[in-house]
């Protein structure tokens, strides 16, 4: 962290009103890489995660506001459901707000120094977000709840144990992926109960579920993504599917990692399974591959009437024939577009937001 001597080296303290958690123990991105200090009082500190300014010798730090993301390693790419001009993502150890055009970024406080599980807008409720955070790493998970977009928040209690994602069926309904459950809430999140449980096939493995979506036509239609570990043998997907908000859960189909609901057409769902593309017209009675790409799915956007966004080792790729023909969406991406992505998000309104493991936020703004 960063300290201060106020009589010359006998006594040192850290200082701590203001700034970042820095402590080696306490973040994976420690330490203070410069100071510049005036005779004015006034100081520069360049941190991992930013750089942060006091005006009284130290006594007081507050962020100076970070203009784009750039190198920076970005997760948790959120659109705002309700006002596609507010965007959340997380950054080492803090997570950032922007709002009308994304030029520049406010540190959101009262997520900070978190180690961040679960961040999700209502998709019922302007300006409601809820988060699921633990004040170090494998520490005991709190539920938090923004009612304002993410200036203030409040806790709602304890999440269940392990949650890795949050669902949103109703206003009052939330459903929770944790381990090897599935579970539900219908108090907001302020209560829970356990509705399914993951089994292994292998009696030395181990279950696993890490993503939740809503069916955005039928919000009672839930998937959920789990992993069937085997010892030294990998982890294969497993779809899960539940028609009555979160209550009763059958398996959908094996192999594959993910659905995405068409937005324009009930019934028709699209499945990546590695570099094959499956898509029902039927809600799961039937299967056809309806295109692939050679490098494989990292996520797909559905846009409607057989437009195809996808995010793939190949680069962004666009399809506007159901996924049989594929075309580069737009050059700009680092390292000539062959990157691996972490989110893949669009605004609705022709913007498209990429968080990529080379670091940095991309957007490109399809005419």
């Amino acid at each position: 962290g960063a300290f201060v001597s106020r009589d010359g080296g006998k006594t040192i303290v850290r200082l701590r009103r203001g700034l970042p958690e820095l402590a080696l123990g306490s973040t994976a991105f420690p330490g203070v890489r410069e100071l510049i200090a005036d005779r004015r009082g006034r100081i520069l500190a360049a941190t991992s995660q930013g750089i942060w300014a006091s005006t009284d010798d130290g006594f007081t730090w507050s962020a100076l506001p970070g203009r784009g993301m750039h190198q920076n390693p970005v997760a948790f790419l959120r659109l705002d459901p309700h006002d596609r001009r507010h965007l959340l993502v997380r950054s080492f150890d803090d997570v950032w707000s922007s709002r009308g055009g994304f030029a520049t970024f406010a540190r959101v406080p009262a997520l900070s120094n978190r180690e961040l599980a679960v961040l999700e807008f209502d998709p019922f409720t302007p300006e409601r977000i809820v988060a699921v955070t633990s004040r170090a790493l494998y520490g005991s998970r709190r539920l938090f709840e923004s009612r304002d977009g993410g200036a203030t928040w409040q806790p709602l209690g304890l999440p269940p144990a392990e949650t890795s994602a949050v669902a949103f069926v109703n206003p009052h309904v939330l459903v929770a992926a944790a381990g090897a459950t599935l579970q539900r809430s219908r108090d907001g999140g302020m209560t829970w109960r356990r509705t399914f449980v993951g089994t292994p096939t292998d009696e030395r493995g181990w279950f696993i579920f890490g993503r939740l979506l809503v069916d955005p036509l039928r919000p009672n239609v839930v998937y959920a993504t789990g992993r069937d570990c085997y010892l030294h043998a990998g982890c294969p997907p497993t779809l899960y599917r539940s028609d009555d908000g979160g209550i009763s859960w059958r398996l959908w189909r094996a192999g594959v990692a993910v659905a995405q609901p068409d937005p324009s057409r009930p019934g028709v769902v699209y499945v990546p399974s590695g570099a094959d593309l499956l898509r029902t017209r039927d809600d799961g009675a039937t299967f056809q591959t309806i295109g692939r790409v050679s490098s494989g799915f990292s996520a797909l956007v559905v846009e409607g009437d057989g437009t195809l966004v996808a995010a793939t080792g190949q680069g962004v790729l666009r399809s506007h024939d159901d996924g049989r023909t594929w075309a580069v969406l737009a050059p700009g991406l680092p390292n000539g577009g062959f990157v691996l992505f972490n989110d893949l998000v669009h605004d609705g309104d022709g913007s498209f937001y990429a968080a990529v493991s080379g670091g940095g936020l991309w957007r490109v703004d399809d005419p």
